[in-house]
């Protein structure tokens, strides 16, 4: 990502890491902010199949999960245990970014409770579309709304599991 954001133009950071299952990314500090246009494609890690193959987990670190400052883009990664602020945030800047396909909260099976502080802040942005995500198990919202207009929250499962059969709330509201 840092090397993405000193880079002109929009980027695309595929996955390929090796080994079979779930990949986890331990992160050790705060991600670097998305300050240029840049899409991360967690669905081109191999064995994806609708679900997370990849896990960034942020236990420990004390930041944000990704927080996007420019239009951009989060497919198919899982995000998990940014306990001190958001899994993602999007800033005023970030409009019309997407986030999809994503596990907010849990894990690729989207069973286990592993929360960020909330999944989701939309902060002050402008067409952010957040669809067919799993948002569950955050500390506090699955998703928060802060101030913008003609953000699209759809055909997500929030609150619940996988399934969308069984309860694995946010500790907090749903949106």
């Amino acid at each position: 990502m840092t090397l993405a954001n000193a880079t002109p133009g929009h980027d695309t950071i595929r996955f390929n890491i090796p080994g079979a299952g779930e990949q986890e990314i331990a992160v050790a500090s705060p991600l670097p902010v998305v300050a240029t246009p840049m899409a991360l494609l967690g669905r081109t890690q191999p064995g994806y199949d609708g679900r997370p193959m990849v896990r960034v987990d942020g236990q420990g670190t004390g930041g944000y999960g990704f927080e996007l400052q420019h239009k951009s883009k989060i497919s198919g990664l899982s995000v998990t245990r940014f306990t001190a602020q958001p899994g993602v945030i999007v800033s005023a800047a970030g409009g019309g970014s997407i986030i999809e396909f994503s596990h907010i909260g849990t894990d690729r099976a989207g069973a286990s409770d592993l929360g960020n502080n909330a999944g989701v802040l939309l902060n002050g942005t402008t067409a952010v579309r957040v669809r067919d995500s799993l948002l569950s198990g955050n500390v506090f919202s699955g998703v928060i709304v802060s101030g913008g207009s003609a953000n699209e929250i759809r055909g997500n499962h929030i609150g619940t599991g996988l399934s969308g059969f069984s309860a694995l709330p946010n500790n907090d509201n749903g949106v």
